[in-house]
């Protein structure tokens, strides 16, 4: 698979260390997954020599955990991962789907949680880390909830406090806040005031509004041609200035998932190479 990857500078006054970091979404792995496409992955993550790793959600369905095969192939991939730096992770609305055909039937949050906490990557489920000069949050809102991004602002408003008021009181204000999350859109929505402390957001979910590679640089900055069931939105890729904040959303490895026919993933994969990030935090 073809890889390209986006660098993005990003200056701060606050008091922390040039900081060199990957992110990757949407890796939307599926049993067909060899060894060797994971190791060519891995070969051009380790040459961006990170010190961090941010994996933005969306790793693989359920039901392909359950596959032994996949699974070994999948633990290979954390290992390595693993090795290269720290590396967290948050879930995605499809971590928690039993397979990517029944878009409404999710596993119980649990036993995801279990399958990742037994790895050598960290798994941040609504929690807060402080690594040296950063702290770093996790967040991970129920997948039925995706479906209200677009639409019912209350319901939104309501799991996104209370996770707030969960994990506030664990953050050093001093400190530069990274807060990963798997999709933007709620919080760009709802602008609650939590949000303002934050320095830099990280996402993906939004597969880089399907905007092609060869109109990158052509097509309005930030808008999207498709997602989410909408045509031209805007806030959907890459850098984003949102007042003092940064947002930086990945446009994926995957651009159409598993619940795509065959047919169309072959026609796309041309115009969509995987993408990751690379993130250069310096102070001033």
């Amino acid at each position: 698979m073809k890889y390209i990857y986006k660098q993005y500078e990003i200056e701060t006054k606050k008091d922390i260390k040039d900081k060199k970091i990957v992110t990757i979404s949407d890796l939307h792995f599926n049993p067909n997954i060899t060894k060797s496409e994971i190791d060519d992955l891995i070969l051009k993550i380790n040459d961006k020599l990170p010190e961090y790793i941010f994996l933005l959600g969306d790793i693989t369905t359920f039901n392909n955990l359950e596959d032994n095969k996949f699974k070994e192939n999948i633990l290979y991939f954390f290992k390595l991962l693993g090795s290269i730096s720290k590396t967290y992770l948050v879930l995605g609305n499809n971590d928690f789907l039993k397979n990517p055909s029944e878009k409404l039937h999710y596993v119980n949050k649990d036993k995801i949680i279990d399958f990742y906490s037994n790895l050598n990557i960290k798994l941040l489920y609504n929690y807060v880390v402080q690594d040296n000069d950063l702290n770093i949050i996790g967040f991970n809102k129920l997948p039925i909830h995706y479906t209200y991004e677009l639409k019912d602002i209350f319901k939104l408003r309501e799991e996104i406090s209370e996770i707030v008021e969960k994990i506030k009181h664990l953050l050093d204000n001093d400190k530069y806040t990274i807060f990963l999350t798997h999709s933007h859109l709620d919080i760009l929505k709802l602008q609650l005031e939590f949000f303002k402390n934050i320095d830099l957001i990280l996402a993906g979910h939004t597969h880089n509004g399907l905007v092609p590679n060869f109109l990158e640089n052509i097509f309005p900055k930030n808008m999207g041609i498709y997602t989410g069931g909408k045509l031209f939105q805007n806030n959907i890729r890459g850098m984003i200035k949102n007042d003092n904040q940064t947002i930086i959303v990945n446009g994926g490895i995957t651009k159409i998932s598993d619940s795509h026919s065959s047919t169309i993933k072959k026609l796309t994969k041309s115009l969509y190479p995987g993408e990751f990030d690379l993130i250069n935090i310096k102070r001033v």
